[in-house]
């Protein structure tokens, strides 16, 4: 079983699962029903399982926070190539968290009146990732609600800025996007 599963958890669960599903039963003259050939493995599968789910919750907040230095790194490397927002870039169109790094920027030299004309909402993300980090110990209904509630407020504010705000920060240019520019070039 363990040459099988290639030293992966889950893949040793699934081995185990497989062996007491096709191990055929031993018949006891005796008893009635027929006794099982495979009782001790179920007891190590079981006790496997808890063990897998403590590996798998460690992965899975390893696979998060990995995703949001990827992330970062990435808009790191863009703004060294002088693109401060890929998607307003591509677009032209600003997206709902354009001015997010501007306001952590005001944040770290103490001006949170400019960080919020930057982005009102600067102060969610490192809650959101915390909740979402948080998933399993927080109850499910909680956990939904409050996902909504932010998506919610990301797009109640995103709308106001694009519709009444002073442009200066949110913009809506399809004109001047790279895709715009890129099909007008081979169109022309």
């Amino acid at each position: 079983l363990i040459d099988t599963a290639n030293g992966d958890a889950r893949s040793l669960l699934n081995a185990l699962e497989l062996a007491v599903e096709t191990t055929p039963e031993k018949w006891n003259p005796t008893g009635n029903p027929p006794e099982p050939a495979f009782g001790s493995t179920i007891f190590i599968s079981k006790e496997a399982l808890g063990r897998s789910c403590k590996l798998e919750k460690k992965e899975n907040r390893f696979h998060i926070v990995s995703a949001i230095a990827v992330v970062v790194l990435l808009y790191l490397v863009l703004e060294g190539f002088g693109i401060t927002c890929p998607i307003k870039f591509l677009t032209g169109i600003s997206c709902a968290g354009c001015g997010m790094s501007r306001a952590w920027i005001a944040i770290f030299h103490l001006d949170f009146a400019r960080a919020f004309y930057f982005h009102p909402l600067f102060f969610t993300p490192p809650v959101i990732l915390l909740v979402i980090l948080l998933k399993k110990r927080i109850k499910p209904v909680f956990y939904k609600g409050f996902i909504f509630t932010m998506i919610a407020l990301y797009v109640i504010v995103y709308l106001y800025r694009m519709i009444w705000g002073d442009h200066q920060v949110v913009v809506f240019e399809p004109a001047k996007g790279c895709m715009v520019l890129l099909i007008q070039k081979i169109l022309s």
